[in-house]
């Protein structure tokens, strides 16, 4: 981005058909990078500079879709439950059983271990520590950019008003003209191969929730505080934050519940509902209570 190390012949770069000679905004993309051990050191090494741009969800609705991802291409589907755990390379005494020969695991949306890597939070208070735990990922302080860190629910914000303050917002960080961002993009359908609000995920459910809240705690309490994070509408960004500790199928129970005060809904209407999100019975909601 605006501050990454750029080569000679990026900055002496022409846009075809004109003479305008201003360097080239350099951008890489990885769902990777903060997951990676070399990948993160040799980047801190080469572009100690660069700003970053993080984009995280609820930590249930992310685990389906890294499931849905990873195996979108698999004849054969294992059980979401296999799953809860570490990779076999980020193994260590608080996160969970260490998985092995295994494309994800739930320890990958627990964001607070991966964004502390880049040094952003002091890392010294009792409080802070007991929150990230003993994760054995390495640390580099060494890396000196800006993080702009938003949440997916914010880059497809139906309400207008905020996510035009959004793209603003993101425009000034990477340093290009305003209004040259528009995040409206039409979102590819894709077979959801797991219903995580399946009630037999419950289990799953809050055992990520379970971590989603000390990993929403972190990022209000410490990594929110640092100069050097910018967050796009902070008050939706909080309130977003919040809903981290709450079973996000909630929201289709409350569908079901509306649908059963309207007469005028047809039974297929109620079924249709039910084949997307299988609550029939009563585990959901003993959860949510609990």
């Amino acid at each position: 981005l605006r501050n990454g190390n750029m080569h000679e012949f990026e900055l002496n770069y022409q846009r075809e058909g004109t003479d305008i000679a201003d360097p080239v905004i350099n951008t890489f993309k990885s769902s990777q990078l903060l997951r990676s051990n070399n990948g993160l050191k040799h980047f801190v090494q080469h572009f100690p500079n660069t700003d970053l741009v993080v984009a995280v969800r609820h930590p249930v609705l992310h685990f389906m879709s890294e499931y849905n991802f990873f195996y979108r291409n698999e004849d054969v589907l294992p059980q979401p439950k296999r799953f809860i755990g570490a990779c076999k390379a980020h193994c260590a005494s608080t996160t969970g059983k260490c998985l092995a020969n295994v494309k994800f695991c739930s320890h990958l949306s627990y964001f607070h271990h991966w964004l502390s890597r880049l040094s952003l939070t002091p890392s010294d208070s009792q409080e802070e520590l007991e929150l990230l735990g003993d994760h054995g990922l390495s640390y580099h302080p060494n890396w000196k950019g800006r993080l702009f860190l938003v949440q997916h629910e914010q880059l497809v914000d139906e309400n207008s008003t905020r996510r035009h303050s959004m793209e603003r917002t993101y425009e000034h960080y990477i340093g290009v003209q305003e209004d040259a961002y528009n995040s409206t993009i039409s979102i590819k359908s894709r077979k959801q191969l797991v219903d995580i609000c399946h009630t037999d995920h419950t289990a799953i459910r809050y055992e990520i929730i379970r971590e989603a809240e000390i990993t929403a705690k972190w990022i209000k309490m410490f990594l929110l505080e640092s100069d050097r994070v910018v967050v796009p509408n902070k008050k939706h960004f909080l309130e977003l934050l919040e809903s981290w500790s709450i079973d996000p199928c909630i929201q289709t129970m409350e569908k079901l519940a509306k649908i059963g005060t309207h007469k005028e809904q047809s039974k297929d209407d109620v079924e249709g509902i039910h084949k997307k999100s299988i609550r029939k019975d009563a585990n959901l909601l003993d959860f949510a209570i609990g």
